[in-house]
This record gives C-alpha cells, sequence and structure tokens, in this order.
C-alpha cells in the first residue's frame, strides 16, 4: 500500500506537538502554552503565529482550511484528553502570594513575558509564575515598578494626578485602587461624578492605565447586554465614560460582575448548546451626574466627586498623559509594597458585622492601616459615602419622595398596591407634586420599586412589609418612630 504524504495539517500538526503543550481551560477553550503564557486557539494572534512558522519552515503559504482543520484537532484533542486548567487575566493569586502580569512579551519575537510576584516579604520581578496568564490581543505592555517607593508615597502621588473635590475621598480611592489588584475578593463599581472640565474621563483613563491598561482604553456603554457581558468577561477592568443613565439590564449585569457570577446565552449554530461566560470584572464609571440609580447597584458602589480644574491648572493632554507615565512606576511600587504589608496584616482584620461587600471592607481596613496607621478611618470613610448614595437614592427617585410625603401624617398603610397606588396619586394631586415619568405605572411595577428598595425606606424610617389575606397580597408601610435621616450599617472593629 503507498504511504500517504503529509499535508500541511499534518505538518503543522506535529510541529505544534512537538514544541508547545496545549490544554482546554474549564470551559473548554482550547490554548497552547507559550513563553509561560495561554494563548487562545481561536484567536487571531496564534493564526499571525502558525503562518509565520511555517513560512519560515516550509518557505511557502499555508492554506486557510489547513489551518482552520489543525485548531479543530487542537481543540478536541485538548478537551477530551489533556486535563483543564485555570486561565487568568492579568492579576492572579495562589498559596498566599499574589501574581500580576506585566504583559511585555511578544509571541512573534520569541520574548517572553515578565511577571511580579508579592509576598509578605516585599514585590520582585520574575520570570515565571505557578499560574497561567491569558495572551490578550488588547492587552498594553505594563512598565517595572519602581521597587524604591513604599506605600506611605501613595496618596501624595494620587493627589499629584487626580483632582477630587473632597480631601477624604483620596483614601477611599487609594483603597479601592490597591483592592483592585486582589482578585478574589468583591469590588464595588467606582462612580466618577462631576461638571464639565472636572477631568473625570482623564482619572477614569489613568485608573484603568495603573490596574490593565488595554488598547482599547475607556469605552462607550454597549445598547444589548450580551455585548457588554463579553466586554466584562475579556477584561480585568473596564471603564465606560461620559454616561447619563443606566438600563435595568445593563445595571443588573454589572451587579453581577462586582460579586462575580455567570452569563449563559446559546451557542451559536446550534439547537442546545449553552455558552457560559464567568463575569468578574473591576468597572468603573463617569458621568456628570450619579449615573446609577438601581438602589442594588449603587449599595455596591464607590461615587467620587471630581472637583473642576482652575485655568491656571489646565494642561495639555499630551502633558498630562507625559506626566503621568514618569510616574506610573512609582505608583505601580507604592501599591505593590503596601499589597505585601496587606497579606501580612489581613488575618488579623477582624470586623465585627459584614455587608454585602464584606470582603473590600476588610482589605479596606488592612490597607488604610498600611497607608494612615488607621484603618477605621476608611470605614468610616466608607460609611459616609454610602450614606450620601443612599440619600441620592431618595431625592433622585419620585416614589422614594412621594412615599415621605404620603407617610409624614400617618403611622401606618395597609392595603393591597392598588390601592396604594391610588392613595398615592391622590396625595399628588392633594400636595400639588407633579408626577414624574418613572413614577410606577401599575400596580405590579409599584410592588417591584418597593421591594427593591426596602433597605433605603428602611433607612428613611418606613417598614416594608407583605402578608397575605382574603383580598389578595397586602402590603403594610410602617413608620419608625426614629427620623428619616440616612445611616450606613457598616461592619465596625471589634
Amino acid at each position: 500500500m503507498k504511504k500517504m504524504e503529509k499535508t500541511e495539517a499534518d505538518y503543522l500538526y506535529d510541529y505544534i506537538k512537538r514544541n508547545w503543550e496545549f490544554f482546554a481551560d474549564p470551559d473548554g477553550i482550547p490554548y497552547i502554552k507559550i513563553h509561560e503564557k495561554a494563548q487562545e486557539v481561536y484567536a487571531t494572534a496564534f493564526d499571525d503565529l502558525l503562518r509565520d512558522k511555517y513560512k519560515k519552515a516550509q518557505d511557502r503559504i499555508i492554506n486557510t482550511s489547513s489551518l482552520d482543520r489543525v485548531k479543530e484537532m487542537m481543540g478536541s484533542e485538548s478537551r477530551v484528553h489533556i486535563e483543564r486548567k485555570p486561565v487568568y487575566q492579568r492579576v492572579s493569586v495562589q498559596g498566599g502570594k499574589l501574581f500580576y502580569d506585566l504583559a511585555n512579551g511578544n509571541m512573534i519575537a520569541a520574548k517572553p513575558s515578565g511577571f511580579i510576584q508579592i509576598t509578605k516579604k516585599g514585590a520582585q520581578c520574575v520570570k515565571q509564575v505557578p499560574v497561567m496568564f491569558a495572551v490578550n490581543e488588547d492587552q498594553e505592555p505594563q512598565p517595572e515598578p519602581d521597587t524604591q517607593v513604599k506605600a506611605d508615597k501613595l496618596l501624595e502621588l494620587l493627589k499629584a494626578h487626580f483632582h477630587l473635590a473632597h480631601e477624604e475621598d483620596y483614601l477611599l480611592l487609594a483603597c479601592f485602587l490597591v483592592a483592585c489588584f486582589i482578585p478574589d475578593i468583591e469590588h464595588p463599581v467606582c462612580i466618577f461624578h462631576g461638571e464639565k472640565g472636572a477631568a473625570k474621563t482623564t482619572a477614569l483613563k489613568m485608573l484603568v492605565q495603573i490596574i490593565d491598561p488595554h488598547k482599547t482604553g475607556i469605552l462607550s456603554l454597549p445598547a444589548k447586554t450580551e455585548d457588554l457581558a463579553l466586554m466584562l468577561h475579556k477584561h480585568y477592568i473596564v471603564g465606560f465614560d461620559n454616561l447619563q443613565r443606566l438600563k435595568q439590564e445593563h445595571s443588573d449585569i454589572l451587579c453581577m460582575s462586582c460579586t462575580g457570577g455567570r452569563y449563559t446565552r446559546r451557542t451559536l449554530y446550534s439547537n442546545d448548546g449553552i455558552t457560559a461566560w464567568d463575569l468578574k470584572c473591576i468597572v468603573a464609571l463617569t458621568g456628570i451626574q450619579i449615573v446609577a440609580t438601581q438602589p442594588d447597584l449603587l449599595d455596591r458602589s464607590i461615587v467620587i466627586r471630581m472637583e473642576k480644574l482652575d485655568e491656571t491648572e489646565y494642561k495639555t493632554k499630551s502633558e498630562v498623559a507625559r506626566l503621568f507615565q514618569k510616574a506610573k512606576p512609582q505608583i505601580l511600587g507604592a501599591v505593590f509594597d503596601c499589597l505585601s504589608q496587606v497579606l501580612g496584616r489581613i488575618k488579623q482584620v477582624r470586623l465585627s458585622e459584614m455587608n454585602r461587600m464584606g470582603d473590600f471592607c476588610r482589605y479596606g481596613y488592612a490597607i488604610a492601616e498600611v497607608l494612615t496607621g488607621d484603618g477605621n478611618r476608611f470605614l468610616e470613610v466608607y460609611r459616609e459615602n454610602i450614606s450620601q448614595v443612599k440619600e441620592f437614592i431618595v431625592t433622585d427617585d419620585s416614589l422614594m419622595q412621594m412615599l415621605e410625603v404620603f407617610m409624614t401624617e400617618k403611622s401606618s398603610f395597609k392595603g393591597t398596591c392598588t390601592e396604594l397606588l391610588n392613595q398615592l396619586r391622590e396625595t399628588a394631586q392633594a400636595k400639588r407634586i407633579r408626577i414624574a415619568t418613572d413614577f410606577p405605572s401599575t400596580p405590579n411595577r409599584l410592588s417591584q420599586k418597593i421591594n427593591t428598595a426596602t433597605s433605603e425606606l428602611a433607612a428613611m424610617g418606613i417598614r416594608v412589609e407583605h402578608k397575605s389575606a382574603n383580598a389578595g397580597r397586602i402590603i403594610i408601610l410602617t413608620k419608625k418612630a426614629s427620623s428619616s435621616t440616612v445611616q450606613a450599617e457598616l461592619p465596625k472593629r471589634k
């Protein structure tokens, strides 16, 4: 029997198996290990690498169909026969150590990437790490940190580049920034707001550049939730600029990203296939107003007001970028030194109470201890920020305002949502209050909005209960004896 000659696909597949290791991540996406990093097999960059290798070896261009066949063979084998491995974006943690990918390598030029290893003893540049970072075509390289700069310089460096309206917010921003390098905790959404000329976009760009610089930079919010989920899945941090309001479905996806979750959709061109994306991405937003209005998202946010620059403080964009790039190694050095000290302190931090951002509170406390020697100061600033956000929910939401007016002369209300809606409308007419467009138009919508704002109503002194009765579902509103001043409940140190 005549021996068959090797095809282009056979040659290339043999070359890959001899020189590289390939595997799949937990979701079955095939990767190849090159220079200590994981390159996705179906990425355009991998096509370019294979074409380059084949051209150099065979002195001819490989056929596209052969290339596709090789990738399909690799995908099948990696999913069926090879142990799956997790793949990380930019930051990872293992065995009490943090690892940061500088993303300064080049596959085509065979230049490996550098990494930062952070332990209790300090931070250092290393060539190998025990975790697998993904090659991301959108990522930009990060400069090596200046390890001579210590944590106590971080607040001073941030004040030189971020123009915040309130002095206490620098500590909140610093704690948020350092916590962003800790991947396995929840991270609040950071919302920059302020009038035109307050350098909100510049602040957003710098925040992203410090944590995870990428070519796309800051983004516009996509209309489709599926596109938003893909952005969050592919990045470690995303920044959405110049927003006005967030739709409920966008808010829900961002809430999921804060604490971690999975977004599922039907796989294209399949009847029963399900595609699942892990969402655990840090999010920052800007807007003239506070762009998040939904209570669930605001509960997971920190809000920072930017100060409008004086005419004497204006610099050209190129000058701002030059000064920031010059300072970035120092900022990274201060951040990594702070992280090293936090790793040595975090086990000793015990907070008597926990809210939904409990881990952020613990790490924020430890970070503030390193930066200022006063972890309680962080809790106070964070508590005040939450209080201000809850006040914003009350003053910005027409229903909350209406309920506050409605309960002013009552100690309680008991009835159906239909009855409540009718009485609210009667109160508005009697008090000559204009009903806003966002006011619930149906009993079901009224019930939904009250349910999502239960904690905010409690802060106003209005308790909400639901009971079943012959007439159907009954809602009970009870006014507490305390005033309607908003009080934030945050953990206090034992």
